[in-house]
C-alpha cells in the first residue's frame, strides 16, 4: 500500500493536522475515540465512496493524510483516487483528504471505504 504523493515533513505535517484538528475534532472525544473522523465537532454527511469522490476538487492542491500510519502527503485528485481504489479489500484506512483552506475535509473511514464529509 504505496502512496505515490509528495510525503510532507514531520514538522510540516504536525502544524497541518494541528490546524485541522483544531477546526474539526472535538480533542476530548479523540482521546476515547481515538480516531479523528469518530470525533468531529459536527455531524459529517455520510456518502457512498462512489458518490462522494465526484465532490474532491480537482483543481487544487491536496492533502492526503492517513491517520494510522501518520503520514501527511500532498497529492492530486488522480493519485488519491488511484490509491483507493487500489486497495485490497483486506487494506483498511482511515484517510483524509483537504486542501490548505480547511474549509472542508473528507475522511474515507475503513468502515466499507464510507466517507463523512465536513464542507463542500
Amino acid at each position: 500500500m504505496d502512496f505515490k504523493g509528495i510525503l510532507i515533513s514531520n514538522n510540516e505535517t504536525t502544524l497541518l493536522i494541528e490546524k485541522l484538528t483544531t477546526r474539526y475534532v472535538d480533542v476530548e472525544k479523540l482521546a476515547s475515540k481515538k480516531l479523528m473522523w469518530n470525533s468531529f465537532k459536527t455531524k459529517p454527511r455520510k456518502m457512498e465512496y462512489d458518490i462522494a469522490k465526484n465532490h474532491i476538487p480537482t483543481d487544487k492542491r491536496l492533502y492526503f493524510y492517513l491517520e494510522r500510519s501518520r503520514l501527511l502527503y500532498a497529492a492530486n485528485h488522480a493519485e488519491i483516487l488511484a490509491f483507493v481504489e487500489e486497495l485490497e479489500p483486506w487494506e483498511e484506512i482511515d484517510a483524509y483528504i483537504f486542501d490548505d483552506s480547511f474549509e472542508w475535509v473528507f475522511s474515507i473511514t475503513h468502515d466499507d471505504l464510507t466517507v463523512l464529509m465536513i464542507g463542500l
